[in-house]
Formats: C-alpha cells, structure tokens, sequence
C-alpha cells in the first residue's frame, strides 16, 4: 500500500514553491487505532514536483489480510492525510 498527495499544479506560479508537513494514516479496526507514518522533514511542492508520499508503507499482502485489521469487512479501509 502506497500513499500519495498531490497538489494541482495549475494553482501555482512557475517560481512558487508549498512547504508542508504531511501525516498519513491507516485505521486498523482489530487495534481500534491508526497507524501513523510521517516524515521528519518538511515537502516542498512545485511544478515540477506535485507528488510526495510514500511507497510501500504497508506490504500488500499485510493489508489485503483481514487478519491484520486493514481491511475489514470485505473491502473496506479508512486512510487519511493531515496536511
């Protein structure tokens, strides 16, 4: 499981930068709680970069597992970001 955000570029002057804190969440229903990710540094958006997050922040096969909480009953799973 691979988390992103982007920013719509049209928004932005061709020298305008975004700098912004960004925190990823994935609800585990077994553990009634989130499971965090985020990065000690900040994000810088631009026009040449408008995506930032994460690859793999969850093994597939970990969250296709009911098992572990992820995804739940059948195939649904909360995620979110705070910006």
């Amino acid at each position: 499981l691979s988390l992103y955000v982007a920013i719509d570029n049209s928004t932005l002057a061709p020298h305008q930068e975004v700098y912004v804190d960004l925190r990823f969440y994935v609800f585990n229903k077994i553990q009634k709680k989130y499971f965090t990710i985020q990065d000690t540094d900040g994000w810088r958006f631009n026009i040449f970069k408008t995506m930032w997050g994460f690859s793999q922040v969850i093994p597939v096969n970990t969250f296709k597992d009911s098992k572990n909480g992820y995804l739940y009953d059948g195939d649904h799973c909360e995620f979110g970001v705070d910006v």
